[in-house]
């Protein structure tokens, strides 16, 4: 999924075919989600360029070929319907929860309109503090911050990744201290107030109504439509003994 991942997703890369050299040494993701647009734009690409593909990525094919998300017209590929998530096995085990719920929930934003337009409306009343944060968090993680589907489809997975009871100290500390650390000069993106909790690390309260408030309607949506929540894609656990 790495190439996939640049030509999708990563500043600087959109709608170009990467060379195994070029990106090596850069991150890719831990998870993946892609729409099936997305992919047919890619593994067209690669087509019509005679892009030398792994191995892996030509099974990838073989696969979204045979489920359907993607087709061939004409010889060509198109996008069929659905599409696709993926979270690393090496990642540790609460990771991969996260992980799962994260990209759970991106996958029904690729299916369900109707999540996709209150995605959009949560995003349209995002407070202009909350909204400067985030954009700056994600260019920080070198997404294209031009693409507002993206935006919104990233904002929504955030903040319903882990149980809402904990997403203020996600979005008001934990990934602010996260993107200052490498790059101090994005706290400029703050809110101006920050302060110090009890563990000695730092946080910023102007942010903590609005993602309180951004987790419990996303978790109370979810809710409402499938019995899920925010931190939990799934009706359905399993206790191993």
């Amino acid at each position: 999924f790495k190439r996939l991942a640049f030509f999708v997703e990563k500043r600087g890369f959109l709608g170009r075919l990467a060379w195994d050299d070029e990106i090596a040494s850069l991150h890719g993701w831990n998870a993946h989600d892609y729409r099936a647009a997305g992919l047919a734009a890619f593994f067209a690409a690669a087509e019509d360029a005679a892009f030398p593909l792994l191995p892996e990525e030509l099974e990838l094919r073989a696969l979204l070929l045979d489920t359907g998300v993607l087709a061939r017209q004409g010889g060509k590929i198109i996008a069929g319907t659905g599409a696709v998530i993926s979270i690393s096995r090496e990642s540790e085990e609460y990771l991969r929860r996260r992980f799962m719920a994260h990209e759970g929930f991106h996958g029904i934003f690729f299916i369900d309109e109707d999540f996709r337009d209150f995605s959009r409306r949560r995003w349209e009343a995002l407070s202009e503090p909350a909204r400067r944060f985030i954009l700056s968090y994600f260019d920080f993680q070198t997404y294209d911050i031009n693409d507002t589907e993206l935006m919104i489809n990233e904002l929504m997975a955030h903040v319903l990744q882990q149980d809402e009871r904990v997403a203020g100290v996600y979005f008001v500390e934990t990934l602010p201290n996260r993107m200052i650390a490498r790059s101090p000069w994005r706290e400029s993106a703050l809110p101006a107030e920050s302060r110090v909790n009890s563990r000695g690390a730092r946080y910023w309260p102007g942010l903590e109504r609005a993602f309180r408030t951004e987790a419990e309607a996303f978790s109370a949506y979810v809710g409402r439509r499938w019995g899920l929540s925010a931190g939990r894609v799934w009706r359905l656990s399993v206790k191993r003994r």
